[in-house]
């Protein structure tokens, strides 16, 4: 896990140095743990509306409902923006760096920026979704994080190996050595989707105890719920977080 940590503020500090560029990206990077937070509240304002849609007036539905659909828009409005805006970041940060490379060296770092924001930002969700968590229930919010703990561990030696696996390639191209793209493009995707698969198994873990605390009463329907989309959210957010760091190995091993 420190290694990935490393390795992403290493990489930082590289194509982003101190100024403007990276007090943009660092917004942009808060906006997109916002959305998470967004959508984790759309869905508690959804299942407050659902199961309090027998007591709620007429009034009170048409209010909840117009607040629901404007948080949900907002979401998608600022996902949008921090995606699209990132770019121009980009082009800015690179060309401020003054990065002595080659035209090949020199995607291969827009490569970078592009992974490096990525898992920067999905790693600012994740962190903050599991601290969301602990607001509603202490004993689920400690075993997720225990369980995230173990799943960076297993991203960490994946990270290595692949590393290790794509320097391997860029030494051997150096030296005209042919590789077949279906090995060199397998690795990758192999170590990305063994990282989803632990993330995966880690997700019905923790629904089974999801659903043994709502059985037994120590969660309300309504954060069992919210629970259930927030874990839905990190699985998916830990599934896209494994092949981009695999994606990441990639680039800066052929950016060195």
């Amino acid at each position: 896990m420190l290694v990935i940590l490393a390795k992403i503020k290493d990489t930082l500090q590289m194509l982003f140095p101190k100024g403007k560029f990276r007090a943009i990206l660092l917004g942009l990077v808060l906006l997109s743990s916002a959305i998470s937070v967004s959508e984790l509240l759309v869905a508690k304002l959804f299942t407050k509306i659902i199961s309090g849609e027998d007591k709620l007036t007429g009034q009170q539905m048409i209010v909840n409902t117009g607040i629901l659909l404007l948080f949900f828009t907002l979401t998608r409005v600022g996902h949008f923006f921090q995606k699209i805006y990132r770019v121009n970041v980009f082009e800015g940060s690179i060309k401020s760096a003054n990065l002595k490379s080659s035209q090949s060296q020199e995607s291969w770092q827009w490569s970078l920026a592009f992974e490096v924001t990525s898992l920067l930002s999905l790693i600012t969700q994740l962190i903050v979704v599991s601290a969301f968590f602990f607001t509603l229930n202490l004993a689920f919010s400690i075993i997720n994080l225990i369980s995230m703990i173990v799943i960076f561990q297993i991203y960490g030696a994946l990270f290595k190996h692949q590393l290790s696996a794509q320097r391997g390639f860029r030494e051997s191209r150096k030296a005209k050595e042919v590789i077949a793209n279906s090995v060199r493009v397998a690795t990758r995707i192999k170590s990305g989707e063994v990282g989803a698969l632990a993330s995966g198994f880690a997700m019905i873990m923790l629904l089974t105890v999801l659903v043994y605390l709502s059985y037994k009463g120590h969660l309300t329907t309504g954060d069992t719920i919210v629970f259930f989309f927030g874990l839905k959210m990190q699985t998916s957010n830990l599934a896209t977080f494994s092949a981009g760091l695999m994606r990441f190995a990639r680039a800066l091993a052929n950016s060195e």
